[in-house]
């Protein structure tokens, strides 16, 4: 088993607009059709004085198999964290990657991990962010 040490574990909040979401190059990590009513329900932007997700419990992904030694890898996703802390599956959008296979692990460590979700006026709402994974295997 390798380790990897894991970069950049600050969530940005993604303050463009949803329509301008389905003109990007991004694909969604999730194909399942069940999932199209979610991602019509994605958040707008966030009102003024709102506090963002903050990770809680959020584990490196597993470097997998037959990914080239001493070459970073990377991969942003944007994603949505719902009133629970929870990330949305359906909402997990690659925004940039360097592999597929390191996408899919990172991917599935968010999915895997919890959050202070986003409040505004001490309330919790669901917000979009992005997060981006690096690895050095």
């Amino acid at each position: 088993m390798r380790t990897t040490r894991l970069l950049g574990l600050l969530l940005v909040p993604w303050l463009t607009p949803r329509s301008a979401w389905s003109q990007s190059s991004a694909r969604y990590w999730s194909a399942d059709l069940e999932c199209t009513q979610a991602r019509r329900e994605l958040p707008a932007l966030a009102p003024a004085g709102t506090t963002l997700p903050q990770a809680i419990d959020l584990r490196s992904p597993r470097v997998p198999e037959g990914l080239p030694a001493g070459q970073e890898q990377a991969a942003t996703l944007l994603f949505v964290v719902d009133t629970d802390g929870r990330v949305e599956p359906c909402t997990i959008q690659v925004l940039q990657e360097t592999d597929r296979r390191w996408t899919d692990a990172a991917a599935r460590a968010l999915v895997g991990g919890r959050f202070k979700p986003a409040a505004t006026a001490s309330e919790p709402i669901r917000f979009s962010t992005r997060q981006r994974f690096v690895a050095h295997p």
